[in-house]
């Protein structure tokens, strides 16, 4: 199960590209600022009863895109970047993701809302992420 841990933390890596601007949107560097019909996200970690653990991402204002992943901004979708412990996991790009194995002790589980073009979404310059510390025995 490590294996599979970090042979994700090695497929993960994807490099931004350039966003369209829109009229209500300011372009950053970090992100898009959302001023109308603000994303929010809300993330719940479940303990699998097999193994492991269910992520949960539970948005308002956000619709998963994979279908557009890589392409231009569109107002209202996009998809999470999963982190553990401040490390990219992956991309997600639904409502649930399994996390299949996590080593004894504390981990922080973190999830943060980007557009298609990886770009990530703030809303009065925050970031929209959620982080949830999860205590493995």
């Amino acid at each position: 199960m490590k294996t599979t841990l970090i042979l994700a933390l090695l497929l993960s890596a994807c490099a931004p590209h350039a966003s369209e601007h829109e009229h209500h949107h300011h372009d950053h560097s970090e992100g898009i600022e959302i001023t109308e019909n603000a994303p929010t996200l809300e993330l719940k970690v479940h303990t699998d009863p097999h193994a492991g653990y269910n992520v949960e991402l539970i948005t308002q204002n956000f619709t998963f895109a994979p279908e557009r992943a890589s392409q231009g901004h569109v107002e209202g979708q996009g998809h999470a970047h999963l982190y553990i412990n401040g490390v990219k996991i992956n991309r997600v790009y639904s409502n649930w993701y399994h996390i299949s194995y996590l080593e004894p002790g504390t981990h922080t589980i973190s999830v943060d809302l980007n557009s298609n073009d990886h770009k990530q979404l703030l809303v009065d310059g925050a970031s929209v992420k959620q982080s949830v510390r999860v205590t493995v025995e």
